[in-house]
């Protein structure tokens, strides 16, 4: 029998890193042209965005893996 609430909690969790990952990347294209500082920003906000992801995925595992 399928556990949709897990499902669920692992859709949320794909959702929350691509979140995580294309809104630092949009953040930092949008600085950069405002600034005109050329392509720094942009992997700043990957790199702010990557380590977002990993905490969060971090922590909400944890949370599903010890629930029970």
């Amino acid at each position: 029998m399928v556990n949709w609430v897990r499902v669920v909690q692992f859709l949320i969790l794909g959702w929350y890193v691509g979140f995580c990952i294309v809104g630092g990347i949009a953040v930092g294209v949008i600085v950069d042209a405002k600034m005109g500082t050329g392509p720094v920003l942009t992997v700043v906000g990957l790199i702010v965005g990557i380590v977002l992801a990993f905490f969060g995925l971090y922590r909400m595992v944890r949370s599903i893996a010890f629930k029970e």
